[in-house]
């Protein structure tokens, strides 16, 4: 999925000189975030920014194939370890800009049947679900590899193990929220913008760690321009965007 950002003087006629276009490349989870960021930038800067969304293991091949990108923005540590052993980032220009985390969500009608708090702890809250399926997300993605992991802590993988069903993709996790019921593990930012699912619990850290999305700037001419978008992603108007769509600011 491609998002261009162009700024309103873009498109005033010859009255002023166009800058060279930003690509993004960004995990498909920052569609929403960055589509106002990039919007919000362009009208500061003057800057026109296509943003390219593409699961991680699409970026990298075209990446490796002559794609002209500028700045890519992943969760998915690997990756980013490989561009730069290959020797395409600007290793200094790395930088944490957001997280979210692994939440227990819920439909409202489940909400408010089992009455649940969101003060209390995820063990308790797996004991009032009772026998209730807890639905997660691919083991390919982020939430669901944290799924994963939690079905190995001794405290959880008994319930987990028996009441867990994966399914494809987010989507498919809400579907199946809104039609047979349950629980799902997700990350809290998915179901920001499905007015009927609310957060149930955000796992802490110590039992689910964070997803944290980092900004690196590939190498290329415009590896200026690059770092000052990156720049301004930690600023405070950007986190305040962040915000907006349920991320944290990254840990210092």
């Amino acid at each position: 999925m491609v998002l261009v950002a162009l700024p309103a003087w873009a498109t005033e006629g010859s009255r002023y000189e166009p800058r060279a276009n930003l690509t993004i490349l960004a995990d498909e989870s920052l569609m929403l975030p960055l589509a106002r960021l990039t919007r919000d930038y362009a009208t500061r800067t003057r800057t026109p920014l296509t943003v390219v969304i593409k699961n991680p293991l699409e970026a990298e091949k075209q990446i490796e194939q002559g794609l002209e990108a500028h700045v890519i923005i992943s969760a998915n540590y690997p990756l980013l370890g490989r561009l730069t052993e290959q020797g395409l980032t600007d290793v200094s220009s790395r930088r944490p800009i957001a997280r979210t985390g692994l939440a227990l969500v819920a439909t409202n009608e489940v909400k408010k049947t089992l009455n649940i708090a969101e003060r209390f702890s995820f063990a308790a809250i797996l004991k009032a679900t009772g026998d209730a399926p807890i639905f997660a997300n691919d083991p390919a993605t982020l939430d669901g590899a944290r799924v994963e992991m939690l079905k190995k802590n001794a405290d959880f993988a008994e319930t987990l193990n028996a009441r867990l069903r994966m399914k494809p993709s987010a989507e498919d996790v809400i579907t199946a929220l809104r039609d047979e019921g349950g629980v799902a593990l997700l990350l809290a930012t998915a179901s920001l913008n499905e007015p009927d699912i609310k957060l149930l619990s955000l796992l802490p850290e110590d039992i689910s760690t964070a997803v944290t999305y980092d900004a690196v700037v590939l190498g290329s001419e415009l590896m200026g321009e690059a770092k000052n978008f990156t720049s301004y992603l930690a600023s405070r108007e950007a986190q305040a965007i962040f915000a907006h769509f349920g991320y944290q600011p990254p840990k210092q």
